[in-house]
């Protein structure tokens, strides 16, 4: 269980996010500006059911982690999607979570601070397959560490398939065996 200080932390940043919904709503109406109010509520909807999806997956260490990464302070925001069905994904969760969690420090590293730098973090959970795929669009101020580290063994559970890095741009797909 959370101690009480972690709860009030979590409960603080969750209030402000709310906060900040509500007052681009408040103003969007004072606007008279109904249909990006719309946009803004099918936002937080499709925003909540990738959010229920991912914390169903059985991989709770990950899952705080991506759900918590805008709170703190990095050079790219994050963007979460899931695609599909639920699945239990419980068995990749520990080497899962390290390699996310080396490749999201090393772009933090190599993120050019600058520039407004997005990353794109897709589970598609197909019934032959189930991939994650990393889409980053931004400015890098080296991408050479990012493509030495793709060369670099992954898993034994999971591969890269497909990989792409420039300057301003990486994409790269995982996939679970």
């Amino acid at each position: 269980m959370a101690k009480p200080n972690e709860i009030i932390d979590i409960l603080r940043h969750s209030r402000h996010d709310w906060l900040n919904v509500i007052q681009l709503i408040k103003g969007n109406l004072a606007l008279n500006r109904p249909e990006r109010v719309e946009e803004i509520i099918q936002s937080v909807i499709q925003q909540s059911q990738n959010e229920s999806k991912l914390s169903n997956l059985n991989i709770p260490a990950l899952v705080a982690d991506l759900l918590t990464f805008n709170w703190e302070n990095h050079y790219y925001e994050l963007e979460i999607e899931v695609i599909g069905d639920v699945k239990d994904l419980g068995h990749y969760e520990s080497e899962l979570h390290e390699w996310c969690s080396q490749l999201m420090k090393l772009m933090d590293q190599c993120c050019d601070e600058g520039t407004e730098n997005h990353l794109l973090v897709t589970f598609q959970l197909l019934e032959e397959e189930t991939r994650l795929i990393f889409d980053f669009q931004g400015q890098f101020k080296d991408y050479s560490l990012i493509e030495s580290w793709f060369l670099s063994p992954s898993s034994d559970l999971f591969f890269i398939t497909e990989r792409e890095t420039s300057v301003n741009e990486m994409f790269c797909v995982v996939t679970l065996k």
